[in-house]
């Protein structure tokens, strides 16, 4: 039995912690593991490129956004590729609508 965010699940396979302390941990797990999965290892490798030249503030956010769509199904809650990349503004307003929607459902 695995406690995660929303409470406890059973897990069918072998399942991990991994702790990754600091900005430089991600690059370094990267580099050093990574994942077999091609569509983990590109999401890793977006969120690098994305750390490397945002840091960690709001414009990574926006960026996170252009890249990527939040969406609720399957019994889960994920960020998924986008089939096609927001524009800057654009971005910044699914930015702003997401932080209304994490608002309203805290």
């Amino acid at each position: 039995m695995i406690t995660i965010r929303k409470g406890t699940t059973i897990a069918s396979k072998e399942c991990y912690v991994l702790y990754i302390l600091g900005v430089h941990g991600v690059a370094s797990f990267e580099e050093r593991i990574g994942f077999s999965v091609a569509r983990k290892r590109r999401k890793l490798r977006d969120i690098v490129d994305i750390l490397e030249d945002f840091g960690t503030g709001w414009e990574a956010a926006v960026e996170w956004i252009r890249r990527y769509e939040y969406v609720i199904g399957m019994g889960r809650e994920r960020w998924r590729g986008r089939k096609r990349l927001l524009g800057s503004e654009e971005a910044k307003r699914e930015y702003e609508r997401h932080l209304a929607f994490l608002r309203r459902n805290e």
